[in-house]
């Protein structure tokens, strides 16, 4: 992206960006920055989400801790898929690894309740590992619509395959399957 097609940012008034705009209708961003202003507040005296008690929250949210501009940008770029490097470039930047590993990762680490180790992993955990996605339903389109996967796998002496496993493995990605749904060809 060229430095002309840069515009003041919504989400990091001090810096030149375009991918912030485009994060917003994406996603909720300002559920998910209180969000994570209340784990800044928290993330000492718990080791996660899970271990918060609701009344402990609300008084997270009182407290008015509040994130920087830049780890907002940050953020907003990398639910669009930029990684660090990429970040840094587009921003012209140097080193921030540092900064988004012990900040960004650790906070969504702290709301997924799964440590994040790399920069796909903050998308993927807010979209599909927490308790209410951060992710807008930006394509209508598919709403109510069963989606069909056609996966064939031939079963041979070496490769022992079986229903219940192809179900383990695709609820943990997140993917609602059952067995009778599924065809062991072989």
């Amino acid at each position: 992206m060229s430095q002309t097609e840069t515009k003041q940012c919504d989400v990091a008034p001090k810096l030149l960006c375009v991918i912030c705009p485009q994060a917003q209708r994406d996603w909720d961003l300002d559920r998910l920055f209180t969000d994570l202003e209340c784990v800044l507040c928290l993330q000492d005296e718990y080791e996660s989400i899970n271990k918060v008690p609701a009344e402990a929250w609300r008084s997270a949210q009182r407290r008015g801790k509040k994130l920087k501009s830049k780890e907002k940008c940050w953020l907003c770029l990398l639910l669009q898929g930029y990684d660090v490097k990429e970040i840094e470039s587009y921003l012209h930047l140097t080193k921030i690894g540092g900064d988004v590993s012990k900040g960004i990762y650790k906070w969504v680490s702290f709301l997924a309740g799964k440590k994040v180790s790399d920069w796909a992993q903050v998308r993927l955990y807010l979209e599909c590992n927490v308790t209410q996605s951060y992710r807008k339903n930006t394509n209508t389109s598919v709403n109510n619509e069963e989606l069909g996967i056609n996966i064939k796998l031939h079963k041979t002496p070496q490769n022992q395959i079986s229903r219940s496993i192809i179900v383990e493995v695709f609820r943990l990605l997140g993917i609602d399957i059952k067995e009778e749904d599924i065809e062991v060809i072989g």
